[in-house]
């Protein structure tokens, strides 16, 4: 690393804080990285300079022996004997330093060695079902389209096989180049073979020198009771097939339609009785259909509000891989009647006269009692 002085490197004074030499690093980075400044060696040594400044001055314990003793107390090549900048650490990204900053640049810490695997590419597949069928369960047969490896040239993406492919020689087929100079090492990826760490001489005219293709698949999956809408469950390497690395996971989210009837909430399913107003004075009783095929008989007293909630425990959805079920939530409609006939209306007409408001319906005689004091005060 050059002997410059490494607040004189970023371009900030000795006093400066933590957020001035993260902003003024940052800057720099972006300016001379290599990836924008392809070719360019000199671009390249201020990346390099930039970095090497900023993993000692971005931590404040490599900052304090920095300022202490120079270049000899965070260099262990350096006379002191003690541990270096990165702690005895192999890789000079693995401190708290460049992390945050990296992130920004490439949406993970930097760091690691050798090929990078793509780990395999996931699929997701949506599956729409009754809510008769999240409650109990269900098994499908899907079918859908993910890449297997090429036939014609068994997933090595030369035309006649691996014979049209060679070992990068600029990276030695890791994928990637690894610059290093004193203490500070960076790495990026290679720009002949763009990280696949081979060259294809002449590409397979079946798969476009990509290794895979597309196929049709089918599959018997189960789903478990007590699903929900966008729930995800994981069948493992069912996914794409990428070239190069492993195969990915096949997702099944599901979504649950609305009932006619039922409204689920969570584990509760939700109902909206309505019953007339003669069952609702004198109580009744009423049988429900459940959706595991039972039926549950609900008990009305008589004088029921209108709105009331009543409640049947253990007939609502199963929990996910558990034996535990919600409730069954009944809210309670009464319905006024219609179209009387002369003669209810005259059945209704005398028991309104011999009604008694205070009795029969507390509710409103407080209603009325309060309304009629609101007045007398005025």
């Amino acid at each position: 690393m050059s002997e410059r002085d490494l607040y004189e490197v970023l371009g900030v004074s000795r006093g400066s804080d933590e957020s001035e030499i993260k902003k003024a690093y940052r800057d720099l980075a972006k300016k001379y990285h290599p990836d924008k400044n392809r070719g360019d060696v000199s671009a390249e040594q201020k990346f390099k300079e930039a970095s090497a400044a900023y993993e000692v001055l971005g931590d404040k314990e490599k900052r304090k022996a920095y300022d202490r003793f120079g270049m000899s107390g965070v260099d262990p090549q350096r006379g002191r004997g003690g541990g270096g900048p990165f702690g005895g650490r192999g890789d000079p990204f693995g401190g708290s330093a460049f992390s945050d900053v990296f992130e920004e640049f490439f949406g993970h810490a930097a760091g690691g060695g050798g090929r990078r695997s793509s780990g395999g590419g996931n699929l997701r597949y949506d599956v729409e079902l009754t809510l008769e069928e999240a409650f109990s369960g269900v098994s499908r047969h899907i079918v859908f389209a993910r890449t297997e490896s090429c036939e014609s040239c068994s997933g090595t993406g030369g035309e006649g096989g691996s014979k049209n492919v060679t070992e990068c020689r600029k990276c030695g087929g890791a994928g990637v180049m690894r610059f290093q100079q004193g203490f500070f090492a960076i790495e990026q990826t290679c720009d002949h073979c763009r990280g696949q760490g081979r060259v294809i001489e002449k590409k397979c005219g079946r798969c476009g020198g990509q290794g895979v293709e597309r196929k049709e698949r089918q599959l018997d999956v189960t789903i478990p009771a007590g699903v929900d809408t966008d729930n995800k469950l994981r069948v493992p390497n069912e996914g794409n097939l990428v070239s190069g690395g492993s195969r990915g996971d096949l997702y099944i989210v599901t979504k649950v339609s609305p009932h006619e009837v039922y409204k689920r909430d969570g584990l509760h399913l939700g109902i909206r009785m309505p019953i007339g107003m003669i069952d609702a004075i004198l109580g009744t009783s009423v049988e429900i259909p459940i959706l595991d095929g039972s039926r549950a008989r609900v008990n009305i007293k008589e004088g029921v509000q209108n709105g009331q909630r009543l409640r049947i425990s253990g007939k609502g959805m199963p929990e996910l891989r558990s034996k535990k079920r919600g409730d069954l939530l009944i809210d309670v409609y009464v319905e006024t009647p219609v179209k009387l006939t002369s003669k209810q209306k005259e059945i209704l007409e005398q028991f309104r006269e011999e009604g008694r408001l205070a009795e029969n319906a507390p509710e409103s005689a407080k209603f009325f009692s309060r309304l009629k004091g609101f007045f007398k005060g005025g």
